[in-house]
């Protein structure tokens, strides 16, 4: 296991990753294809209707990162519940994570967050030290991005206990295991910030 000191808790702003072009879609982060993951139908194709989004999930779910609110493994695609008002345009999945990124550039997630690649932490009292959330089986917003934020972009793989997200205005933003310097942030300490 990594080094428990070397995990950031907390989305952090690394910079710009291109100048977006008016009118051009994003050529920044490659897509990030979820393992075990898919979504129904065209998302990006003409108009929408509740099932042209629908996401499916099987296989491990130890950590809850199917979103089936349950840690059982599925042995056949069945839809994910919490996200059938969703409009999903693109899944990535992690080391027993997943991510959803709805039409509206809000980012759900769920499974692992050991290294705290859900962005998610709890807190136990006024100025209390917030501590990640070990997993999490249901699927909710990351938190810690910026309101306005629009996230056009998920990059997570296999293996990978870190998430790069990238916004409409170009920016990444970072979260999870940082061991190596994987986020891009120039320390491989941990920061809670």
């Amino acid at each position: 296991a990594p080094d428990a000191g070397r995990h950031i808790r907390s989305i952090r702003l690394i910079g710009p990753a291109y100048q977006p072009i008016e009118g051009r879609k994003s050529e920044g982060l490659a897509p990030a294809a979820g393992a075990g993951a898919q979504t129904q139908g065209d998302a990006h194709a003409g108009s929408h209707d509740a099932l042209d989004c629908d996401v499916f999930a099987c296989g491990q779910n130890r950590k809850g990162e199917l979103g089936h609110s349950a840690t059982r493994e599925q042995l056949e695609p069945a839809l994910v519940n919490s996200l059938r008002r969703c409009r999903v345009l693109k899944v990535a999945a992690g080391n027993e994570t997943s991510y959803f990124l709805t039409e509206e550039g809000k980012v759900l997630c769920c499974g692992l967050n050991g290294s705290g690649q859900l962005a998610r932490c709890s807190r136990s009292g006024v100025g209390a030290e917030s501590r990640a959330i070990e997993s999490s089986a249901s699927v909710e917003p990351m938190e810690g991005l910026p309101a306005s934020c629009r996230i056009v972009q998920v990059s997570c793989f296999n293996g990978a206990e870190h998430v790069l997200l990238l916004s409409s205005t170009g920016q990444v933003y970072a979260c999870g295991c940082n061991t190596y310097g994987q986020l891009g942030v120039g320390n491989t300490r941990r920061s809670s910030t």
